[in-house]
């Protein structure tokens, strides 16, 4: 049988030896984890830099691409409206614009600028005799 002072020097030696083991696999492979926990964090910020710089570059082309269209748009609408309608609406469609640009700076939703565009037309008797803006939406 084993004697009592072998059973508490093998429990000892265990317990020393696990000791040794997690002091000496935690330094190194601290050092390891750590390293490779660094140079990963240097990546994703120098991949959150690079996206920020596309984010930036790709805002600016936007705002350039929405200033090309506020400056034509309306300039490629106008002579396709007058194309489309004749002379006779130049005026009218002046008209309309102009009013429009009025509902706008009070806030109109696009729902009620175009209700508000048919009634103007319906209004004045812009369209054909008997023909009104609802009967060109159906």
């Amino acid at each position: 049988m084993i004697s009592l002072r072998y059973h508490v020097i093998s429990i000892a030696a265990v317990f020393l030896a696990l000791a040794v083991g997690v002091v000496l696999g935690s330094t190194t492979l601290s050092r390891s984890l750590l390293s490779g926990l660094t140079n990963d964090n240097d990546q994703l910020v120098n991949q959150v830099h690079d996206l920020e710089t596309q984010r930036n570059a790709q805002n600016a082309r936007l705002a350039d691409a929405d200033s090309f269209a506020t400056q034509v748009g309306p300039m490629a609408v106008r002579g396709q409206l007058d194309r489309a309608f004749g002379p006779e609406w130049a005026g009218r469609l002046e008209r309309i614009g102009q009013q429009r640009e009025d509902w706008r700076r009070e806030a109109r939703t696009l729902e009620e600028l175009a209700r508000l565009t048919n009634a103007t037309i319906d209004a004045h008797g812009w369209l054909p005799t008997g023909t009104t803006s609802k009967d060109l939406r159906s």
